[in-house]
C-alpha cells in the first residue's frame, strides 16, 4: 500500500496486547517507520472503552478487542510486553498460533521474545535486529572517552510520566531541522519509530555498574561516530530513585548508568501531576539529579498522571490515575525563578515553547550545532 510519509510501501501492522503503558504507539502514530498501524489490539470490551475515553482525540478507532479481523487486514503482528497482571502467557500463545497459521510475519519486542523461543516460527524476528549486539568488548581500558556532540536525557520519576512522549518528539523535532540524531528510548518498542533500545549489558549485573558505564560510555562514543550523530536523544528507562519503602525503582540505577555515562546538556524531568508545584519540590529534584544523577535539570514535563499508595498494604503496588490531557496546563507553580521550566507535552503551545527554548539553549553562542 502507499502511504502519505513519501509515497513508499509501508506494511501494515498490528500490535498486541495494547494497554494505557503502549499509549504512545497511538498518539504518535504520524512518526512510526516502514509500517502503518491499524489495529491496537486490547483484551476486551471493557479495555477498549476505557481507553479510547483516555487516549480520546487520537487515533481511536484503532483502539480494538477485534483480534481475527485485524489479523486478515494486516501484514505484521507486533507483540509488546506488558505489565498488566491479566495479560497471561496463554493470551500470548494463543494469538501467536493464530498469527503463524494466517501466514504473518510476526515481531516480538525484546522482553517478550521468549515467547518466540518455545514454538518455532519461521517468520518471526526481533523488533530492533541485530545492530544492538555491535557492543564494546568487556576487555576495555578503564576511563570514559570524551563525547563532543550535545545530548539531551530524558527522566521519569516514575512510570506513566508521559516519558516516552517528550523523547519522540525531540527526536521528531531534531530531525525535521536536518540534524543526524541518535535515539535511544526508554521503552523495548522504540525501534518501530526509528529509535534504539540500550544494549544488553546495561542491565547485566554480572558487570559491575563502574564496568556498565564505562562500557556504555564507549559503546555511545563509537555509535557517534559510526552514525556520524549530531545530537543524542536519550530515553532513560526505570525512574530515578524509590517513590517510598515499596516501590524502589531499582534505586534508579539504570538512570544512573545513563547519565554518567555521557555528559548531558539538557536535562528533562518527567513528573506526575499535582495541583500546585512549590519551589521546595522542584528543588529537591534538581538536586537529587545534580548530586546522583551527574546532570542538571532544566525542564520539567508535569504529565497528566498521578498515583496513590494504600500505606496499610502490604503489596508494592500504585494506583495511577489518568487525567485529561489539558489537566497539566492548570498546575500551578509556586516560587518558580525560570531556573527550571515546566511544561505539558501534550499541549501543542507548551510543547513547542519547550522546543523552541532547548533548541536556542543548545544553539546560542555554538557555530556547529
Amino acid at each position: 500500500m502507499k502511504d502519505n510519509r513519501g509515497g513508499v510501501f509501508m506494511k501494515k501492522i498490528i500490535v498486541y496486547p495494547f494497554t494505557y503503558e503502549h499509549r504512545e504507539l497511538i498518539i504518535y502514530d504520524y512518526l512510526i517507520n516502514n509500517f502503518k498501524l491499524i489495529g491496537a489490539i486490547v483484551l476486551n470490551d471493557s479495555d477498549e472503552k476505557s481507553l479510547k475515553n483516555e487516549l480520546n482525540g487520537f487515533s481511536v478507532e484503532k483502539i480494538t478487542c477485534n483480534f481475527d479481523t485485524y489479523l486478515n487486514e494486516c501484514d505484521t503482528v507486533l507483540f509488546l510486553d506488558t505489565e498488566n497482571q491479566y495479560v497471561t502467557k496463554e493470551h500470548y500463545m494463543s494469538k501467536l498460533a493464530m498469527a503463524h497459521k494466517a501466514n504473518k510475519e510476526i515481531l516480538f519486542t525484546n522482553k517478550c521474545a521468549h515467547f518466540s523461543g518455545e514454538t518455532y516460527i519461521e517468520n518471526a524476528f526481533m523488533l530492533n535486529g541485530k545492530e544492538e549486539k555491535n557492543v564494546p568488548n568487556a576487555t576495555i581500558e578503564k576511563y570514559i572517552k570524551n563525547i563532543d556532540i550535545p545530548a539531551i536525557g530524558v527522566m521519569g520519576i516514575g512510570k506513566y510520566c508521559n516519558k516516552l512522549c517528550c523523547e519522540l518528539v525531540l527526536y521528531s523535532y531534531f530531525k525535521s531541522k536536518g540534524y543526524n540524531v541518535v535515539y535511544i528510548g526508554s521503552k523495548d518498542y522504540v525501534p518501530l519509530f526509528g529509535g534504539k533500545i540500550f544494549p544488553d549489558f546495561v542491565n547485566d549485573k554480572n558487570f559491575s555498574v563502574t564496568d556498565r558505564i564505562i562500557k556504555l560510555n564507549h559503546y555511545l562514543f563509537e555509535l557517534s561516530i559510526s552514525e556520524k550523530a549530531d545530537i543524542f536523544v536519550l530515553g532513560m528507562p526505570g525512574g530515578i530513585m524509590p517513590l517510598n519503602n515499596k516501590i524502589l525503582n531499582n534505586f534508579g540505577e539504570i538512570p544512573f548508568i545513563i547519565s554518567n555515562a555521557i555528559r548531558l546538556d539538557i536535562g528533562i524531568l518527567c513528573s506526575y501531576y499535582y495541583e500546585r508545584l512549590t519551589g521546595e519540590y522542584i528543588e529537591s529534584y534538581s538536586n537529587y539529579c545534580k548530586y546522583k544523577l551527574n546532570c542538571d535539570i532544566n525542564f520539567i514535563n508535569i504529565s497528566n498522571s498521578s498515583y496513590r499508595f494504600n500505606l496499610d498494604s502490604q503489596e508494592s503496588v500504585l494506583e495511577y490515575l489518568h487525567y485529561k490531557n489539558e489537566m497539566a496546563n492548570n498546575v500551578a507553580i509556586e516560587n518558580n525563578d525560570q531556573k527550571i521550566w515546566s511544561f505539558n507535552i501534550l499541549n501543542e503551545k507548551s510543547k513547542k515553547m519547550m522546543l523552541e527554548k532547548i533548541y536556542n539553549d543548545l544553539t546560542s553562542g555554538v557555530s556547529a550545532f
